[in-house]
């Protein structure tokens, strides 16, 4: 599966949904996804991924493992983020972040 549209209406990404889905490279979220529990995307082929606006947790080890994630951006909406978000590998252009209640560092 190298596709995925999730449909409107779902307010929670589950634990490990697409963990280890190597060949998935573009997932479109709902705009009413609130949630992304742990491990949502560890270890998946994905490539890029816009964040719903009204995104407000994003669990542990959300993007841990992604080596074919470019960059990541959190939208303003985010209370929480959890432990080891993303892993920076050769191609990783970094993380942008347009919540006020997070700060970006290099490790």
């Amino acid at each position: 599966m190298r596709k995925v549209d999730l449909p409107e209406g779902m307010e929670s990404i589950g634990e490990n949904m697409f963990c280890g889905c190597k060949s998935l490279s573009h997932i479109d979220i709902p705009s009413t996804i609130e949630t992304f529990c742990g491990d949502t995307f560890c270890g998946s082929g994905i490539e890029e991924i816009i964040l719903p606006e009204g995104l407000k947790y994003i669990g542990h080890d959300a993007f841990i493992c992604c080596y074919s994630l470019k960059r990541l951006t959190i939208p303003s909406a985010v209370e929480s983020i959890g432990p080891w978000l993303v892993q920076g590998h050769k191609d990783f252009e970094g993380v942008i972040c347009h919540s006020s209640r997070f700060r970006i560092e290099d490790d």
